[in-house]
């Protein structure tokens, strides 16, 4: 049997809580009204703003109760967790890029301490909120050069690819390009931090990835011009020269 539920109506300016009961309505159909009664369908909503009370029915929480300002307060609390944690991964790019710029010849040397206390700053107010200090995945996952496979599975997950586009890259090279050019990367990476200290064993492994990406680009993209290739025609015959009787 459906089963609705009345809301005593009361005055807007009234202190006591408003008292709402269940009902039949069967047997109470003539208290029912557009703007009094709602299905039972609703009674999730109510709850979430009344308590209920044996032999009495829900009684609806006074303006700005204890129990509406736990539920804010967890919400707000979780939504600076998520902020904290989102500035703490971009400030750790923003030094790492501007690190490598100047690493490079370019960037901007003099912003290297500022942003350095930002990622101080970011982490302490994460300690904070989190009671530990930014860990190694933290960090890893904002500074980690992601591989090609990873960006277009995700890439995927989000809708903005299909597997028919990512089956297509694969035939035509455009994969193999990009898995090539993140080798180079790797091993240029390698070079750079083991020249800055003279390790001139791991250079020598930054440079052996280094050329191995060099001649997959290669293989890769003579792969692309093999398929975006003009199919040749075929060549037509040419006729049968007639030979003079003599």
């Amino acid at each position: 049997m459906l089963w609705c539920a009345t809301v005593l109506q009361q005055p807007a300016n009234h202190a006591q809580p408003v008292d709402v009961h269940l009902v039949q309505p069967s047997t109470r159909r003539r208290r029912f009204g557009p703007q009094s009664a709602f299905c039972i369908f609703a009674l999730p909503l109510l709850s979430a703003r009344c308590s209920w009370h044996p032999g009495i029915g829900f009684t609806r929480h006074p303006k700005g109760s204890a129990t509406m300002r736990v539920v804010s307060e967890q919400s707000e609390a979780d939504l600076r967790r998520r902020e904290a944690a989102n500035r703490v991964h971009w400030r750790y790019r923003e030094l790492a890029a501007n690190l490598l710029r100047v690493v490079r010849g370019a960037g901007s040397s003099a912003d290297l301490l500022e942003q350095m206390a930002a990622v101080i700053s970011a982490s302490s107010e994460l300690k904070d909120l989190e009671g530990y200090w930014p860990d190694s995945s933290v960090i890893e996952g904002a500074l980690r050069l992601p591989d090609p496979g990873s960006r277009m599975q995700a890439r995927v997950e989000e809708g903005r690819f299909s597997k028919e586009d990512i089956d297509r890259w694969e035939r035509d090279g455009t994969l193999d390009v990009n898995w090539a050019e993140h080798e180079i990367c790797r091993g240029v990476l390698q070079m750079c931090a083991s020249g800055l200290l003279q390790q001139s064993t791991h250079r020598s492994v930054g440079h052996n990835e280094f050329r191995d990406g060099v001649r997959a680009l290669n293989a890769a993209l003579e792969k692309q011009r093999a398929h975006w290739a003009p199919i040749p025609e075929p060549p037509t015959p040419k006729p049968k020269a007639k030979r003079r009787r003599k």
